[in-house]
């Protein structure tokens, strides 16, 4: 969903139809001339580089020296159901 959205997804809950009015979930072509490609696909590139670079600080933040060592133990919640329900810590 926040790549669809990085794109311009509006969340119109259409997709099914192929009738997208913002031309993603389409294959007509009058809807689908109303996405930019090129402008999209650098909307969508910032979107993952900037959230690269989250997950970075959040690594380092949580003491990992690298992303793939982020384990659930990192992770701490506000929310007694998630808590509950999980192995996440309750904070």
């Amino acid at each position: 969903t926040a790549a669809l959205m990085a794109i311009g997804c509006q969340q119109y809950r259409i997709c099914d139809s192929g009738r997208c009015p913002v031309g993603i979930a389409t294959q007509d072509p009058g809807l689908r001339a109303r996405l930019n490609v090129d402008e999209s696909a650098r909307w969508l590139a910032n979107f993952l580089r900037v959230s690269t670079e989250e997950l970075k600080d959040f690594a380092r933040l949580t003491g990992n020296d690298d992303v793939h060592n982020l384990s659930v133990r990192d992770l701490a919640t506000t929310s007694s159901e998630i808590s509950g329900n999980t192995s996440i810590e309750h904070a």
